[in-house]
């Protein structure tokens, strides 16, 4: 098979504010490995919630640690300061309401 992902986009996730939620968080699932292994080169994750960014950026970093894509490494969280160009109606709506919007960028080195 010649084709392969070159980069993976993950968009507003429901972030699940409660701590007894933390397993229906991406960062907390046990799909979190293979979301990793399948996206590509490049992994970008944006939300409204900080928060979810840094534990999501954890949650990878450990990943890499047990030898779950070692390669990835996280630029940011980091606000993204002007919305011109939305990529979703969640990410219109923020914009339009002042609501930060934050990415995560997980890179091969």
């Amino acid at each position: 098979n010649d084709l392969t992902v070159e980069e993976t986009y993950l968009l507003y996730p429901n972030p699940y504010p409660k701590t007894k939620m933390l397993k229906q968080r991406f960062q907390g699932h046990a799909s979190l490995p293979s979301l990793l292994n399948a996206c590509g080169r490049r992994l970008t994750v944006r939300a409204s919630w900080r928060t979810y960014l840094e534990e999501f950026r954890i949650a990878c970093r450990r990943a890499g640690e047990l030898g779950i894509r070692p390669d990835l490494v996280s630029k940011g969280p980091y606000e993204l300061p002007d919305v011109t160009d939305p990529l979703t109606l969640f990410e219109r709506k923020y914009a339009a309401a002042g609501v930060p919007v934050y990415q995560l960028i997980l890179e091969c080195e």
